[in-house]
């Protein structure tokens, strides 16, 4: 089982589709305050973590998000993940010919790798 405080690679199937990605199936508030104030501390080694999903369509950033602001005058990008409650980065694909083929073994790791820039920045909070 693991931590809701750490985050973690999935893969999951579902009856109509399948999705994999990174993130926290249940971050704390304390684990998503630590992510915030890292974001403060250094928005440079932020912005490189997640460089990646500039210019891609592979990954989509989820999770709820407060209404509220959490701190006003942050930059579009930024309030974005400051908004967080919890996070998560998919890609949802439906059933297709991938899923049952070797295709898919490449997929994963092509897609896991892209990831791991972020996973070793969130490793650190």
């Amino acid at each position: 089982m693991t931590k809701p405080d750490t985050p973690v690679f999935f893969f999951e199937i579902f009856a109509d589709g399948y999705r994999y990605g990174m993130g926290y199936y249940a971050a704390s508030r304390g684990t998503m305050d630590a992510m915030r104030n890292a974001i403060d501390t250094n928005p440079s080694a932020f912005r490189r973590a997640v460089a990646f999903l500039k210019g891609q369509d592979r990954f989509v950033v989820e999770g709820e998000s407060y209404v509220r602001p959490m701190r006003t005058g942050l930059s579009q990008e930024l309030s974005s993940w400051y908004q967080r409650k919890n996070l998560y980065l998919v890609c949802s694909r439906p059933i297709d010919d991938c899923l049952y083929d070797r295709a898919l073994v490449d997929e994963l790791s092509a897609g896991f790798a892209q990831l791991a820039p972020f996973y070793r920045w969130l490793r650190k909070l």
